[in-house]
């Protein structure tokens, strides 16, 4: 493509936190351009199938999933061997469920989450076997 594009925003990538940013930025009337340099959409997130692990996320509470707050922190834990928290992994946890919440109806048309309750961890040792409670899909 030659010429030049001006935009409001300039989106690098079509995963889903990529695509989320769009959207959010066009609801509040910027205009758009997301790039991506594969073929396809999704970003790295296709790699999952559009499944995000959100802990203690608003569609688990509507499903009547309640999880104590220390128990995606201790799940963690468990999966990176002991290592302590950085404040990014503590910001994941507090914020992953108010942004599946800042896209109420009828914003959800734009970004459409449904719940993905039902899957059981497929890790082992302490923390196996247990509902996850925190499935969000694209």
């Amino acid at each position: 493509m030659r010429g030049q594009i001006n935009v409001d925003v300039l989106v690098v990538g079509s995963g889903a936190a990529g695509l989320s940013a769009a959207v959010t930025a066009a609801l509040g009337g910027a205009s758009v351009l997301v790039a991506e340099k594969e073929s396809v959409i999704g970003g790295t997130s296709a790699w999952s199938g559009g499944w995000l692990w959100i802990p203690r996320n608003p569609l688990a509470r509507e499903e009547g999933i309640e999880e104590e707050p220390g128990s995606p922190l201790t799940y963690l834990r468990h999966e990176m061997d002991g290592e302590p928290a950085d404040a990014r992994l503590l910001a994941y946890l507090q914020y992953g469920p108010e942004m599946i919440d800042f896209f109420p109806p009828p914003h959800r048309r734009a970004v459409s989450f449904r719940q993905q309750n039902a899957r059981f961890s497929r890790f082992t040792g302490r923390c196996a076997g247990r509902p996850l409670g925190h499935g969000a899909a694209f």
